[in-house]
């Protein structure tokens, strides 16, 4: 929920916000935990958005999420602004947080697993919020250590 919240609430604003808020997305379905994020992310990212296709087509997904991600550096860091941004680098930001979410809402497991109510940023129980952290970090890790 929170994800598509901040694909939805991205659209209308600014472009320097809006393309971080697209980051947000991407870091909200796709990290858990730290170290290596910015690798973690990008090769799931590229499992999931690239998942029916071809091997040279998921590497190009990770090749534009790290791009992504460097742009998104240089911004938060104060080492570019948002206008010296390559154009391409904006719309690919915006196109993987909408795939990454499309292709989550159309599977069935995903859907399931990010539908988990210990995923909500509502007061719960800490064991079920574990419970369901814990789902998403295996899942996670099935994925990164798969083939």
């Amino acid at each position: 929920g929170r994800a598509l919240n901040l694909f939805y609430e991205g659209l209308g604003l600014p472009l320097l916000h809006s393309f971080l808020s697209m980051c947000l997305v991407l870091e909200t379905l796709f990290t858990i935990g730290e170290g290596e994020i910015l690798h973690k992310l990008a090769v799931r990212i590229a499992k999931i958005v690239g998942r029916e296709q071809d091997l040279e087509q998921r590497r190009i997904i990770y090749e534009r999420t790290k791009e992504v991600y460097a742009a998104r550096s240089r911004i938060v860091h104060g080492e570019k602004l948002i206008d010296a941004v390559d154009s391409e680098v904006l719309r690919d930001a915006f196109a993987l947080a909408r795939q990454s979410l499309q292709s989550i809402l159309l599977s069935e497991g995903l859907l399931r697993l990010y539908s988990n109510p210990g995923t909500t940023d509502k007061p719960l129980e800490k064991h079920i919020k574990k419970e369901a952290r814990d789902s998403i970090r295996d899942f996670f890790l099935n994925l990164d250590l798969s083939g």
